[in-house]
């Protein structure tokens, strides 16, 4: 790995700290932790962050806790729901695929292949990134690129037309309820993270009725988005007309952008470039009090990185280095003092979405944001960046 400049290596000194916490914890038993079909707050998302550590500063300790974490895996794929990228089996697929990116061991592919050949006719009642059959398609097309097995590309389509099922017309495009009564905006469970999925599909496939879909879910999330006098992007999903400002990758501009900024390019047009532009806008004229990837701080920076390493703008990448930095030194180097404290009970999460696994993960990413893959955008194509 090449020389890391002073920031970095106090970067990657914090990821460290965090990574210490996280394996003693994974060594405590800890059952949230270690819930096998989770990767939003499981095993394999600390398998993932500490996947990168290892590549970065590789140890024994690392090591075993990573056959640990592999090895109390069930890899039979019963007894799971299909889910989506970060739940059920999808999330068991995707999970192995992330530590490969870092490990290079070739059996996470094949007991990835196993599990998404498990799926074959599963139908997914839900439609969402999170949870649903648009996560199992980026997953599905992620594991592709890497096995050229075609018959992925089959399951995908097959996903891609019960989504079109699932959608909803609307005066203007169409939706899809997932967590509420009514259609939804955002990457995590909206329009933004199914319609882009179906653009990505279209790439792949070249079908023209996932193309429409996918720009149709796209124009929905749009008439609910407006940029006031700052500039600020401000969606709803209908059920709550005066919502405030969102800016997170759960909903609102961070994973709306995310979305837009990731397309592939034969879908990049002027309208999906002014909602990626005031996406970023809008991470200057909102704060957050979490630092979590999915509705802190560490998932905006997400939005900079994703946008600096895809079009080479040093000065997005800089940003988010910027960022992470303040927020290491508001901590004064103690992990506890991150702010992810989840639930009624104001728990301490040490898993991926919530927790501090996410938070190491993305120091990594910042610290060398073309070779550690981004998780949160399950971009079905590009494997690092």
């Amino acid at each position: 790995m090449p020389t890391l400049d002073a920031d970095s290596r106090e970067l990657a000194s914090s990821a460290s700290g965090i990574g210490r916490l996280v394996m003693e914890r994974v060594g405590t038993g800890d059952p949230r932790l270690l819930r096998a079909d989770d990767l939003y707050e499981g095993r394999w998302g600390a398998a993932a962050f500490l996947a990168q550590l290892q590549q970065m500063n590789a140890s024994a300790d690392k090591r075993s806790v990573l056959e640990r974490l592999r090895r109390d895996d069930d890899d039979s794929g019963t007894g799971h729901s299909p889910g989506g990228a970060f739940s059920g089996t999808g999330a068991r697929v995707f999970g192995r695929l992330l530590v490969w990116a870092a490990s290079g061991d070739r059996r996470l592919l094949a007991e990835a292949s196993a599990l998404m050949r498990a799926l074959e006719h599963r139908v997914n009642i839900r439609a969402d990134i999170v949870s649903g059959a648009a996560g199992l398609i980026r997953v599905a097309l992620r594991l592709h690129t890497l096995t050229g097995d075609p018959r992925l590309l089959e399951q995908t389509v097959a996903w891609g037309d019960e989504l079109i099922a699932m959608a909803i017309p609307l005066e203007t495009g169409l939706g899809w309820t997932t967590v509420s009564s009514a259609p939804s905006t955002g990457f995590a469970h909206g329009a933004a993270g199914i319609g882009s999925t179906l653009l990505h599909l279209y790439h792949r496939v070249n079908h023209d009725r996932f193309r429409r879909a996918g720009f149709d879910a796209l124009q929905f999330e749009r008439s609910l988005i407006r940029a006031d006098q700052t500039n600020r992007q401000q969606t709803n999903d209908g059920s709550t007309p005066n919502a405030p400002t969102i800016c997170a990758w759960c909903y609102g501009a961070a994973g709306i952008g995310m979305s837009r900024w990731t397309l592939p390019r034969d879908c990049w047009g002027p309208e999906e470039q002014r909602d990626a532009c005031l996406a970023l806008a809008a991470l200057h004229t909102t704060t957050y009090t979490n630092d979590c990837l999915c509705h802190g701080e560490f998932g905006r920076i997400e939005l900079l990185l994703n946008a600096g390493v895809r079009f080479k703008r040093r000065s997005l990448i800089g940003e988010a280095r910027r960022r992470a930095l303040t927020m290491v030194r508001t901590r004064e180097g103690d992990p506890q003092q991150w702010r992810v404290r989840v639930g009624r009970e104001q728990r301490f999460s040490y898993g991926l979405m919530t927790g501090l696994s996410g938070i190491g993960y993305q120091l990594l990413r910042c610290v060398r944001p073309g070779a550690v893959p981004s998780i949160l955008s399950v971009h079905p194509s590009i494997l690092c960046g």
